[in-house]
């Protein structure tokens, strides 16, 4: 007798990626939409059940890049943050439709040295 064989036990088959790698991979398009190019890598994860931080590794552009070494790194950073707010509901609910919860607030910041973005998501409290 034969039996047969589920999805999950074939050796080929892949598990299915956490939230954790939905959201990060869907932040990086995200971000590669706005500036034209987008972080090398990204994590996230989960702090206590309603903060999602995501961090972001090679980030800047060109031109913050020339910026920061330039001395400049506040306009730099300036400029990522205001541009970030001209499409921050966009990225809220990209994390919203993965998680499937509110966004309370979101916060963004950029560092040059080393090359970093951290996106930090806070959620409603389920109890709300």
């Amino acid at each position: 007798m034969v039996e047969e064989m589920e999805e999950s036990d074939s050796p080929d088959a892949r598990p299915e990626p956490t939230v954790e790698t939905k959201v990060a991979k869907a932040l990086v398009r995200a971000i590669k939409k706005y500036y034209g190019r987008g972080p090398t890598s990204a994590k996230a994860h989960f702090l206590e059940d309603d903060v999602l931080i995501v961090i972001m590794r090679d980030p800047a552009t060109t031109a913050e890049r020339a910026m920061a070494d330039a001395g400049k790194q506040e306009d730099a950073r300036d400029f990522r943050l205001s541009f970030q707010n001209v499409y921050a509901d966009e990225l809220r609910g990209v994390v919203e439709a993965t998680t499937g919860r509110t966004v309370a607030t979101y916060h963004s910041q950029i560092m040059f040295d080393p090359d970093m973005l951290f996106e930090i998501f806070v959620f409603e409290s389920s109890s709300s």
